[in-house]
């Protein structure tokens, strides 16, 4: 059985193993929010129009009507566009840059890290476009952000320039400051530990413990679950 691990499983399994047990069988169970419909929108909208700000901020318009979105919704989906382009970052994207890119890197034999990232620069450096509500005051914990720092380095064989963490809702921007202690940690220690526990099926319920239930897209789906396991 090959295994695809991704920024967000990683990030899921630091969380709460069981949420990769749900991602990887039950995909499905997966309750969608409203700000992940914006989030989709507004990704759409910066792959595909990021040249053209009143084609983008049309599109935009278009695809909340066609989603049916509130009108706060819609408000903050067109605010992450006006962002977009007054954004300090924005002067640096060129036609050359890699958008959306696609990676699949072998961890061993049969498993493999696998993800997509917004946007690599010319001059090496990675962008994640966010459209949360908050932004961190730091990155350097964050496996995703640690993981797209890996995958460069796998990919192109030199460490990227910088990765960023771009904020369209308050047009914050916030650099990774590697720590090569935390980065050995996760790759070294903490992706094999997961390998080996979704090998054999070891994934138990820490959120309960951890307070990560809240949040979690197969909170429903999981309590139900050991609901019934009780009663049997």
């Amino acid at each position: 059985m090959s295994i695809y691990l991704s920024a967000t499983a990683i990030k899921d399994y630091i969380a709460c193993p069981k949420k990769i047990f749900y991602r990887t069988n039950f995909p499905e169970l997966a309750e969608t929010t409203v700000n992940m419909e914006v989030g989709t929108i507004v990704h759409s909208v910066v792959e595909k129009y990021w040249e053209n700000e009143a084609s983008a901020r049309s599109y935009c318009g278009l695809e909340c009507i066609k989603q049916n979105l509130s009108g706060e919704m819609t408000y903050k989906a067109e605010l992450a566009i006006r962002n977009f382009f007054q954004n300090p970052v924005y002067g640096m994207l060129k036609r050359g840059d890699l958008v959306e890119h696609k990676f699949k890197i072998a961890l061993d034999e049969n498993s493999y890290l696998v993800g997509k990232i917004d946007r690599i620069l010319g001059n090496g450096t990675v962008i994640d476009w966010k459209t949360s509500t908050t932004t961190p005051r730091t990155i350097d914990k964050d496996p995703q952000f640690i993981t797209y720092f890996y995958a460069y380095k796998s990919l192109f064989k030199k460490n990227p320039t910088s990765v960023l963490y771009v904020s369209l809702f308050d047009n914050k921007v916030v650099r990774l400051n590697v720590n090569f202690a935390t980065y050995q940690q996760l790759f070294h220690t903490i992706v094999p530990s997961m390998v080996t526990k979704i090998k054999r099926n070891d994934l138990p319920a820490l959120g309960l413990f951890n307070g990560s239930c809240y949040g979690c897209l197969f909170k429903k789906s999981c309590l139900k679950d050991m609901e019934g396991e009780v009663g049997t």
